[in-house]
């Protein structure tokens, strides 16, 4: 029996070239790997943002990409799916060797809790579960019948109100409530034109979503 070969990770500078390298592991999976698609569009849209320098990593074996992750400093490192046990190990080395400290990580649940396992021993700190989420993909509209009111695009005039809902989600779902996140997220929108922000109006507006980061065949909705 031959013995397995290495695993190697390479970083790259900017998210069309890690999209290069590791966009066809990617659409395997386009509903699962959606952040990572949509952090990569916004990247391309606005490279000056965020400040940091991003990491955009692919663990190949063989020539073949097993596994990516993207992480955009002070936010969290977001895991692609791969079923090669050795991939996460291989990142959480990576990630040392650059120097970059990992506030969390997001993304497949047994990934997720490899990874923290492995980053809280190496680093003596423990981890706990901040959120659990889920991905639901649309497949086909249901045009409300019956509902009052309207949608509108949102412009620059409802800046104050985005930010105070965006500021009241990121808490609520997210558990991480923040002005200043929020009002970045809503000014960079409407700089760069990274999201579309709909309104519904009924008497006034009632409640927002947004859509923004596309992937190969979709859009991302969120928030709502």
């Amino acid at each position: 029996m031959s013995e397995r070969t290495e695993l190697l990770v390479e970083r790259f500078a900017t998210a069309p070239a890690f999209l290069e390298s590791a966009g066809d592991l990617l659409i395997e999976r386009e509903a699962v790997h959606n952040l990572i698609f949509g952090i990569c569009a916004n990247l391309t849209a606005d490279p000056g943002f965020p400040s940091a320098p991003p990491y955009l990593a692919a663990v190949s074996r063989a020539g073949r990409v097993v596994a990516a992750a993207v992480m955009t400093p002070p936010w969290n490192l977001v895991l692609s799916w791969t079923d090669d046990p050795e991939a996460v190990p291989a990142l959480a080395v990576d990630l040392d060797a650059a120097g970059i400290m990992v506030p969390g990580t997001v993304g497949p649940v047994d990934l997720a809790h490899a990874f923290a396992g492995r980053w809280c021993v190496a680093h003596g700190l423990t981890s706990r579960r901040a959120v659990a989420e889920r991905i639901y993909r649309l497949e086909r509209v249901v045009p409300p019948v019956g509902v009052p009111g309207h949608v509108r695009v949102a412009t620059e005039a409802d800046r104050d109100l985005l930010v105070e809902w965006v500021d009241a989600f990121l808490g609520e779902a997210l558990d991480r409530r923040n002005p200043y996140e929020a009002s970045v997220l809503v000014d960079r929108s409407f700089q760069v034109g990274t999201r579309t922000w709909y309104l519904w109006e009924d008497g006034g507006p009632v409640s927002v979503a947004a859509s923004g980061g596309p992937t190969p065949n979709g859009i991302r909705i969120g928030p709502v």
